[in-house]
């Protein structure tokens, strides 16, 4: 005997049990009226993964005659791409698909060869512009050849609030190709993780012409930069004034951290940052972290720099 259940109840249940995705699945099994609620809270949380093994069948799950009816309900993407794989071509087959998607969240991995045949196709067409609603973007480029528009490709995105560029692997190193003088930064563009040496410099001049830095609240920087980049990385800082809270960088001795008032959290990594502390001034800094736990004198070169006059909210530092 079929139950008449009311939809707002239905919908009152589910959202309850959101995160609980297996009572989620049991909730969408119940019948029509249940379904869309639950797939709204399954697919919130889940992650399409695109591989090059995988990506043929779902390519022809969109070409059903039948539809897809979890497209729409897609908000997070992780794909995968080898240029050389047989399966490669499909990705940019699925791209005006994925146009109509609002998805929010794209994490890219780019593994090849660039050259002049397939550059576009790999950062200025098909697939890499499939995305323009996200705000979060993670890329990790692993590649070698001729310069990739790495600006030009991030410039796609105009919704764009968070970049992650995760540190080159395999031994290649990728370059980031001089980006055209119309490629303005996404102007929500408020945080930005840039874990490789050779993708950091291009990128914060290009930031930096554009007067873009005082839109910036959280800010990464890679390990290491070479000594001709430390100019603009100061330029940078003097940008950022007090619009930075969060900082997390190495312990760079030549980097001047002073224009930075307003920041809140600072983390320095690989030192513990005694010339760095020696330069500021922060009467909005909470939280600092420093490597410094294995080396008394350094630790106490830091302690005597945190004094209330010049750090007056700070509340927590580990070592």
């Amino acid at each position: 005997m079929p139950i008449d259940f009311p939809r707002e109840l239905a919908d009152e249940i589910i959202d309850h049990l959101a995160g609980d995705s297996n009572s989620l699945k049991a909730c969408s099994m119940i019948g029509r009226v249940w379904i869309p609620r639950s797939r709204l809270h399954l697919f919130e949380s889940w992650k399409c993964v695109l591989l090059p093994r995988n990506i043929r069948g779902f390519h022809e799950i969109l070409q059903s005659p039948y539809g897809c009816s979890f497209l729409p309900l897609l908000r997070s993407v992780k794909a995968t791409r080898y240029c050389w794989h047989e399966n490669d071509r499909y990705f940019d087959d699925i791209a005006a698909d994925l146009r109509l998607v609002p998805v929010h969240t794209l994490e890219l991995k780019l593994n090849g060869v660039v050259n002049a045949g397939n550059v576009n196709t790999l950062f200025c067409e098909g697939f890499a512009a499939a995305f323009p609603h996200i705000t979060c973007l993670v890329l990790t480029c692993s590649f070698e050849g001729q310069p990739a528009p790495l600006i030009i490709m991030i410039c796609l995105s105009p919704a764009l609030q968070e970049l992650h560029i995760c540190p080159e692997t395999s031994g290649f190193r990728p370059q980031t190709a001089k980006p055209l003088a119309s490629a303005v930064p996404p102007r929500g563009l408020c945080i930005l993780r840039v874990g490789g040496v050779y993708t950091a410099e291009p990128i914060l001049e290009w930031l930096y012409q554009f007067n873009h830095f005082p839109n910036v609240k959280s800010l990464t920087l890679p390990w290491r930069i070479r000594r001709r980049a430390e100019p603009i990385v100061n330029a940078a800082f003097q940008q950022l004034g007090d619009s930075l809270h969060h900082l997390s960088l190495p312990d760079w001795g030549n980097v001047d951290l002073s224009p930075l008032r307003s920041i809140r959290t600072l983390i320095i990594r690989g030192g513990s940052g005694k010339e760095l502390l020696s330069k500021l001034t922060a009467p909005a800094l909470e939280y600092l972290s420093v490597d410094a736990r294995g080396d008394r004198r350094a630790r106490a070169a830091v302690q005597a720099y945190l004094t209330s006059a010049r750090f007056p909210s700070l509340r927590k530092v580990d070592f």
